[in-house]
């Protein structure tokens, strides 16, 4: 029986410590790295452990020509997400449109108030995950919509730019579908992508992102091997979310930053392969020569400010006939300026004359985001609902973003929602 005792005690001090250890993670992490706890299941997200404040990587990382896999072509979207396929970022179905979430073709009734969703990733990450089920709890405490069926659509897609919400709204409106509401949440897609994807290739600022490459017909066996090793990282960080997920291991904070620093040295391997896929596409002879199908109309204006007066001169003008649209409609817009990381309202940053270098996301967001801001005080006086969310990012920092990018965290997102209900309170919805 002694014999027993001092294996027993080792084994009992060892589980103990684990125990303490578990508990001890989230405070410490925080203290350590000043944000929140990582949630393992995340996807995508990057800490502390594995992106460093000097790494950098081209913005093309996010959507190389990989997108191919999770995007069809559509004559009047640019692209959607293939329908009655598993969407990468969420567990809602995509529907027949290609979007995630409820379909908007449905038999509206007097009891249903539908509200339309428009925007990029960061609009579709907000109404896609746990912040929608608030997002219908608040819009239920409008006046005159306690007694409604909230039907919240989602119609944006990441990458999403802006002439193709209002495209989006128009064909759907073609259909027969109708709206009470339309709350668009964008900016950050249309100063950026045009200047730092669409301008490399010469193809038009009002074409969709990377139309050069969705128009490509064949791709190399290079680029083939790439997509091939990109998918079974894709299928490695798919299951550590989902043993984050559904695992008894999840209720391990152990286990949650091990997952989380795994998933992100996954998504770092990513990156760097797309990065390489988007550099090999450029080089290789089968990019697509300038033509009207692939390229748009021929681009006269090289100069960066030019380039910028016209990329927010689209999302205005977008913007306004949306506008016009719900007030032949009879439905209510809103127009939200997303927050970035990359611009501060106390120091925006000077546009340089000339630049001939390949644009990062985060210059061409500090360069445009001032001209979005100006062009936003227009709208407001041309009658358009809009707010200007973008001091959010002063007050929090970098604490609300999970990415250098553009995304928010959990935390960021909750903040974000709050400012978007405090807005449609002070504003007739109905």
């Amino acid at each position: 029986m002694k014999k027993c005792v001092g294996p027993l005690l080792f084994v009992g001090s060892f589980a103990i410590s684990l125990l303490v250890a578990d508990l001890l993670v989230p405070p410490l992490y925080a203290r350590i790295w000043d944000r929140p706890f990582p949630s393992a299941s995340e996807y995508g997200t990057q800490d502390p452990l594995t992106i460093s404040e000097g790494d950098t990587f081209s913005p093309d990382v996010l959507n190389t020509p990989t997108s191919f896999a999770r995007h069809r072509l559509h004559p009047y979207f640019g692209f959607s997400y293939i329908p009655d396929k598993q969407s990468p970022y969420s567990d809602l179905p995509v529907n027949q449109f290609g979007f995630l979430g409820l379909s908007p073709l449905v038999d509206k009734t007097e009891d249903i108030f539908q509200v339309a969703i428009l925007g990029g990733s960061l609009a579709m990450f907000l109404t896609s995950g746990q912040e929608m089920e608030r997002f219908r709890r608040a819009l239920a405490q409008l006046p005159g919509l306690s007694s409604k069926k909230i039907h919240l659509i989602s119609l944006a897609i990441d990458g999403a730019k802006q002439p193709q919400q209002l495209l989006i709204l128009n064909y759907l409106s073609s259909l027969g579908v109708s709206f009470d509401l339309v709350v668009n949440i964008d900016g950050f897609n249309e100063v950026v992508l045009p200047l730092s994807e669409n301008r490399r290739f010469a193809v038009s600022p009002s074409f969709p992102r990377k139309w050069n490459f969705y128009m490509q017909r064949t791709l190399s066996p290079d680029l083939l091997d790439m997509q091939i090793q990109i998918g079974v990282l894709k299928t490695q960080q798919q299951r550590l979310a989902e043993i984050s997920k559904e695992s008894i291991l999840k209720y391990s904070n152990l286990v949650a930053v091990f997952l989380s620093h795994k998933i992100n040295q996954l998504e770092l391997q990513v990156m760097k392969l797309n990065q390489e896929a988007l550099d090999l596409s450029a080089s290789l002879s089968q990019v697509p020569k300038p033509g009207p199908s692939r390229t748009g109309h021929a681009i006269q204006k090289k100069e960066l400010v030019q380039w910028l007066n016209e990329n927010v001169r689209i999302w205005s003008v977008s913007s306004k006939k949306i506008h016009d649209f719900c007030i032949t409609s009879d439905c209510t817009y809103v127009h939200f300026l997303q927050p970035n990381l990359h611009y501060n309202p106390q120091a925006p940053a000077p546009v340089p004359e000339t630049y001939s270098k390949y644009v990062e996301y985060s210059s061409a967001a500090a360069w445009g985001y001032p001209f979005l801001v100006a062009s936003g005080e227009e709208l407001k006086e041309y009658g358009i609902n809009f707010f200007d969310l973008t001091d959010i990012a002063t007050e929090q920092s970098d604490k609300i973003y999970r990415d250098q990018c553009c995304h928010l965290n959990e935390v960021g997102e909750r903040l974000l929602m709050e400012r978007i209900i405090a807005a449609l309170h002070r504003i007739t919805v109905s």
